[in-house]
């Protein structure tokens, strides 16, 4: 069942004070939300010898509970949710503030924030309630010009309260624009790309491992460990110049990327790879006919950080 931006549908979420423990939903998640959940009981079949060809039992192991959850990108939250550490430094006399989300030099891998979610649709009088939710993969898109930025976050919950459509939490939806594709917002080293961006993905997954109740009291996870961390930039560019051509040849450092939103001059989205920007594979596409060169590459990034500037002193 996957529920829908429909107006007979509603999504929530708020982050948790401790892992697993219900978190009273307050905030919308974006905008344009589709969520597809999944339950895997991983039933063993176990079977005898000198017993027929078929199981002697079915046995319920650890159940997994998942979801997959596409956003526009409104503010932020979803980055920070797959990154953890933000660091909140006010400008000064303006007004404005700077939210940094850098996990890097983070020691603690327990520290991943968890969120309690709830989505459900009012013609199935159903809403579940997600608790212990914990990004694994986000997946953040681009289309093209002038399209949305999209958020795809593939999360691991540890359980799921069925509840009736009366429970929802009433959330308003978010009123501001999505951050969205346009001119000027690739970066390297600091410098405009010389070319047209047609498409992109950047990929930060977390590994995350659910280990069990060791005593074995439930089939609930016991929680989820954040293993460790890869970052990949997968892009279609149109190049004016041969040097990001060269550099996938030679494998040449970049040193960093970015990607920056502007809704106003005080209202920004920035996200950086940094540390170490590396070519891993590509090539150039040549047109049979008239017609731009393409440069599909991808990149291996050793860290990512999100700046975030508003006029809210907290990020969440």
């Amino acid at each position: 069942m996957t529920i829908g931006n429909s107006a007979k549908s509603a999504i929530a979420w708020s982050k948790e004070t401790n892992y697993g423990e219900f978190a009273a939903p307050t905030k919308p998640m974006g905008a344009h939300q589709v969520l597809t959940p999944a339950v895997r009981a991983n039933v063993q079949e176990i079977r005898q010898t000198g017993s027929s060809r078929d199981p002697a039992f079915l046995m319920k192991a650890l159940q997994e509970r998942s979801f997959t959850l596409d956003t526009y990108v409104v503010d932020g939250v979803p980055l920070a949710l797959a990154l953890e550490k933000i660091t909140n430094v006010a400008t000064s006399g303006s007004g404005t503030y700077i939210h940094t989300i850098d996990p890097a030099g983070h020691s603690d891998k327990n520290s991943l924030d968890s969120f309690t979610l709830e989505y459900g649709n009012e013609d199935l009088d159903t809403m579940q309630r997600y608790l212990g939710c914990m990004v694994n993969t986000l997946t953040l898109s681009c289309a093209g010009f002038e399209t949305p930025l999209m958020a795809t976050m593939d999360c691991i919950a540890r359980e799921v309260v069925p509840l009736s459509w009366s429970q929802r939490a009433q959330v308003s939806v978010h009123t501001t624009t999505p951050h969205k594709h346009s001119t000027n917002q690739l970066q390297f080293n600091d410098t405009d790309f010389d070319g047209a961006v047609d498409t992109w993905n950047y990929r930060v997954s977390n590994a995350l491992q659910a280990i069990p109740d060791a005593a074995g009291a439930t089939d609930l996870i016991k929680y989820c460990l954040p293993g460790n961390r890869s970052h990949e930039c997968t892009l279609t560019l149109r190049p004016n110049t041969k040097s990001l051509w060269e550099a996938l040849i030679n494998c040449t450092d970049q040193t960093e990327i970015s990607f920056k939103y502007t809704r106003a001059a005080n209202d920004t989205l920035e996200i950086v790879g940094y540390g170490s920007v590396k070519p891993n594979e590509g090539g150039l596409e040549h047109p049979a006919d008239v017609g731009p060169i393409n440069l599909p590459i991808t990149l291996l990034i050793q860290k990512t950080k999100v700046i975030v500037t508003n006029s809210s002193a907290s990020f969440y």
